[in-house]
């Protein structure tokens, strides 16, 4: 199964290393593999420090592609967690 969806980055500091993390953290709970895009890049959204190279600032898009048993449920929860703004983290 696959599943893509598309969110914006809120925090004043953009996909920094403390969102990051939260969100390895959660992609960890799962066994999908995901991917992550801004712009014409695509990285592993199991690797903190290809999230962080995409250079991703407030208000930037990124599109969450999930491959795999969980995706659907993964996608989603990495939504919530961009939407919610990493559960507050500037």
């Amino acid at each position: 199964m696959i599943s893509t969806g598309t969110a914006t980055i809120r925090n004043i500091h953009g996909f920094h290393i403390r969102p990051t993390t939260s969100f390895v953290e959660i992609v960890k709970q799962f066994t999908s593999s995901v991917v992550v895009e801004h712009g014409d890049r695509r990285v592993n959204g199991a690797s903190p420090m290809e999230l962080i190279s995409l250079g991703v600032a407030q208000d930037d898009k990124i599109t969450i592609t999930c491959e795999g048993d969980d995706a659907e449920a993964l996608c989603q929860a990495l939504l919530e967690l961009v939407e919610s703004r990493f559960g507050g983290i500037q």
